[in-house]
């Protein structure tokens, strides 16, 4: 069933995921790991051979990551845009309506068992709503989570590439083009280690219905050796990475992650069909032991599915397929391995296009089987539901505007309060409201009073409220709790100078020298102070 040409549907998704996100493009970065990865990271600022071999090196870890493809694409961005965030915004922008794109191109032949046409609609459906909907809204307007858009747009150029070199005979060039995307999803996220599993669910349940060539099985499944190594390898040098802030774990240990998984799970299928209340940090229950009822509820429901599915991959081969997708690509983020994130919207970039998928075929098949008044209810119903996702996402793309209002806007949703006041309190700093800051970051102060990062921030607010003699307390507080931290001898000294205890000042941004000596702050200032004429005054 062919209703527009397949060209035209490309162009018009590209459109609608760009008008959705079309608000980022005024927003700047947010202080949540956007200056790790952008501002802050030196590495990105030359496209050399140097620079290239640092990125790919596996010691080369960001926020407990190793994606050196994301951190080239933002050395790339550097060198069109510099530090102007607008350029970064429509990167994500573009890429995630690629990504759209791609998952159409994908799911016309898998929808339509071989024939792209007749898998437009449902296609077209399904894409639609993975580029209009709430939940990606983390992943595009978020800078730092370029890793999300970039991942899954290689992850589903490699499928593409796979179906092609798998057809009939084995192209040399489509196979190798296969492993050179999967690799470099990979090194973009390394949740892309679902696509290996997902293929060998798509050639034991998709293939057989679709009479596409005659390539054995056997030796399809041998192919995918190769994909299966690499996924490995990544899968575990992220594990090693990220191994420095597995103490965290939300759930405690892996007894919590088995009975919390479940619950979490449905939580994703939940947000899907009802997209209210997003926030930057999501609220999720832990719960301890696999016997709460809760948890055994949810097993029953979520093993009752996987199993209902694998059952009928014969009679049902597309719900099988599409709901092992969904369940399958979530694995990963279920603290089996241990996560310091509970739950987030950005987790489900990789998993929704299996349940968009099914909600394409549930419209295409009430549009086939009914009457001409009952098509036009369901055509109506589809549309205001893209149409009430999209509005969703106009407004969430608005919250990202910048770390005041993101984290204003998670202090009313959530009760993780010292997290989210945290940035909050920073981020007024930077936006010149110390006053406002004070009160969040006393809070937080006394739920974590061994902080010394912490008694930074609020030193920074007293310093620059003009509470000289406070500041110089709290920044010498901070260095006590930790000798080695270069932001509280860095405050001390500034405070110090302020006040005009030039000699102490001077003692502070050595300190902070002999911590890191190429600390331009510190060497400005310690300049500025050996050249003043006459005695540096003391303190009392």
């Amino acid at each position: 069933m062919r209703l527009f040409p397949r060209a035209a549907i490309l162009a018009a998704l590209s459109l609608l995921a760009l008008l959705a996100f079309a608000g980022s493009l005024g927003h700047g970065f947010t202080n949540w790991d956007d200056d790790m990865v952008v501002t802050k990271n030196v590495l990105i600022r030359r496209l050399d051979a140097g620079s290239l071999r640092e990125m790919f090196t596996p010691t080369s870890i960001f926020v407990g990551n190793w994606a050196p493809v994301t951190i080239l694409s933002y050395a790339i961005d550097h060198a069109l845009w510099g530090l102007r965030p607008a350029g970064y915004h429509l990167t994500n922008m573009l890429l995630h309506a690629v990504t759209a794109g791609l998952l159409f191109l994908l799911l016309c032949p898998l929808l339509g068992r071989g024939d792209p046409d007749e898998g437009a609609l449902p296609a077209a459906i399904a894409a639609a709503l993975f580029a209009l909907h709430p939940v990606q809204v983390e992943s595009v307007a978020w800078v730092a989570e370029r890793k999300n858009v970039l991942g899954m747009a290689l992850l589903l150029a490699a499928f593409l590439a796979w179906r092609r070199a798998t057809r009939g005979t084995l192209p040399v060039l489509s196979y190798a083009a296969f492993l050179l995307l999967m690799a470099a999803s990979l090194l973009a996220k390394a949740q892309a280690v679902i696509l290996p599993p997902l293929l060998v669910l798509h050639e034991w349940i998709e293939r057989p219905r679709t009479g596409e060539g005659t390539f054995p099985l056997a030796k399809r499944l041998v192919l995918l050796l190769p994909a299966f190594a690499i996924a490995f390898w990544v899968g575990w040098v992220t594990v090693q990475a990220q191994g420095g802030i597995g103490r965290l774990r939300p759930v405690g240990d892996l007894t919590g992650a088995v009975a919390t998984a479940p619950v979490l799970l449905l939580g994703y299928v939940r947000d899907l069909l009802l997209p209210l209340n997003r926030s930057a940090i999501l609220q999720r229950t832990v719960f301890a032991s696999p016997w709460h009822p809760v948890s055994l509820v949810a097993w029953t429901l979520v093993a009752g599915w996987a199993l209902g599915a694998i059952g009928a991959r014969r009679a049902r081969p597309h719900f099988a397929f599409f709901s092992l997708w969904f369940l399958g690509a979530l694995v990963p983020v279920l603290n089996f391995i241990p996560l310091q994130v509970l739950a987030a919207d950005r987790y489900q970039y990789w998993a929704a296009p299996g349940l968009f998928a099914l909600a394409g075929l549930a419209l295409r098949t009430a549009w086939t089987r009914l009457d001409r008044p009952r098509r036009n209810l369901v055509a109506a119903l589809g549309m205001a539901a893209i149409t009430f996702f999209a509005a969703l996402t106009v407004a969430r793309v608005a919250v990202w505007r910048d770390s005041v209002t993101l984290w204003t806007d998670a202090l009313r949703k959530t009760s993780e309060e010292t997290v989210v006041r945290t940035n909050l309190g920073a981020a007024l700093i930077v936006a010149g409201r110390p006053a406002d800051a004070l009160d969040h970051l006393r809070f937080i102060i006394r739920a974590s009073p061994r902080s010394a990062r912490l008694r930074v921030n609020l030193g920074v607010a007293l310093l620059k409220l003009g509470r000289l003699d406070d500041a110089i307390g709290t920044a010498r507080e901070a260095a006590t709790l930790d000798r080695r931290s270069v932001e509280a001898w860095l405050l001390l000294g500034t405070a110090l100078e302020a006040r005009g205890y030039d000699a102490e000042a001077v003692n502070a941004f050595r300190r902070v020298l002999a911590l890191e000596p190429n600390q331009p702050a510190a060497r400005v200032h310690l300049r500025a102070l050996l050249r003043a004429p006459g005695d540096a005054g003391q303190t009392p």
